[in-house]
């Protein structure tokens, strides 16, 4: 299964919900799933990878970025698209709460 994981937060940045990420991302990928990260642009010089990719694609967590993911996740042909939802990690931006389910 190909599954995509956003953040609003990843490693290098601290916080719980980063490292759950990271650590759920792994448990996929030891399964055999093919995983996906998307995120922000932030700390793009710092890039954990295998056995995950991570897009950091978002310049910012307003209106847009979703349309940006969503086709993201149609060109990666993901068959799930996991929101790691806690509001501060996308800035308090209430887009988060009108993610397209």
């Amino acid at each position: 299964m190909r599954i995509g994981l956003v953040t609003g937060e990843y490693p290098p940045d601290q916080g719980g919900v980063g490292d759950f990420t990271h650590r759920l991302g792994e448990a996929l990928a030891a399964l055999g799933h093919e995983v996906h990260v998307l995120t922000d642009i932030r700390n793009t010089q710092y890039a954990i990878s295998f056995p995950l990719t991570v897009h950091r694609v978002v310049p910012g967590w307003g209106w847009g970025c979703w349309q940006r993911l969503l086709a993201l996740a149609r060109e990666l042909s993901l068959d799930v698209l996991n929101v790691q939802y806690q509001a501060a990690a996308y800035g308090m931006h209430p887009a988060i709460n009108f993610v397209p389910r």
